[in-house]
């Protein structure tokens, strides 16, 4: 059994995706489908097509996406949005109402919108945040997430080998960091000096590389770790001064 197959029984249980299979969509053609109706069976889309959901467009029982396919979410509603087998989506507008997941190798991009459930990422999945209205991200097994915006409002909880990025975003909630985990947050005026934190809690303040205020507790066990870096202009004046002061002691 495929990675991903285990990865939607477990979401099945624990996210009550619709269980009535009687009827089911396929969209596997290779080509482009424009959704701006009421689609009330379940759906999904593989083999290198593409759907995209425009105004109007709604998926009541969720849309699930495999296998190098495309899905754009430019306005409309999903129950639900599943990804995986090298897929790739990008939400712009519109809204989630129940759960996402992003699993095996899957690329899911949230520029806008609103996600009303949790994010599962998984098994190799990458996410990356630019806006949007986001709840709550849990991370396990090797994944990858990238935030430089929008807002997060019940934190952000990792396993495994996960890597997270955080340069921007309005992050509310709590970060924990657990197993060989890591966090790489970049930007300025933080209350722990630049560098690594590991087994230990506390409340992370300071300004995000974008400008964003961060104002959040944490929680680093295990081998996991939090690392503060500087943001990009401000590790430019580092470099200039350090060869400034070299070529003074040169003098």
């Amino acid at each position: 059994m495929s990675r991903f197959v285990i990865s939607v029984a477990i979401l099945t249980v624990v996210y009550a995706v619709p269980s009535d299979c009687s009827a089911i969509i396929i969209y596997d053609d290779g080509g482009t489908h424009e959704i701006t109706s009421v689609i009330t069976d379940l759906a999904r889309v593989d083999g290198n097509t593409t759907v995209i959901v425009n105004s109007g467009g709604v998926f009541e029982r969720g849309l699930t996406a495999i296998d190098n396919s495309k899905v754009f979410v430019n306005n409309g509603f999903l129950y639900g949005l599943w990804t995986g087998g090298t897929s790739n989506t990008i939400i712009s507008d519109g809204e989630i109402g129940h759960s996402l997941s992003v699993v095996e190798d899957s690329h899911m991009t949230v520029n806008g919108g609103i996600l009303d459930g949790p994010i599962e990422v998984r098994s190799w999945g990458n996410l990356a945040i630019t806006g949007g209205t986001l709840i709550y991200i849990w991370a396990i097994e090797n994944s990858h997430i990238s935030i430089s915006g929008g807002s997060l409002s019940f934190g952000l909880e990792t396993f495994g080998d996960t890597q997270v990025e955080i340069s921007g975003g309005l992050i509310a909630g709590e970060l924990i960091a657990l197993g060989n985990s890591q966090f790489t947050i970049s930007g300025t005026n933080f209350n722990y000096d630049y560098g690594v934190l590991k087994s230990q809690s506390g409340r992370l303040t300071g300004t995000l590389a974008n400008g964003d205020p961060m104002d959040i507790p944490f929680g680093v066990y295990g081998n996991a770790t939090i690392v503060l870096i500087p943001e990009p202009a401000s590790l430019l004046l580092f470099g200039v001064g350090a060869v400034l002061l070299r070529g003074r002691r040169r003098v």
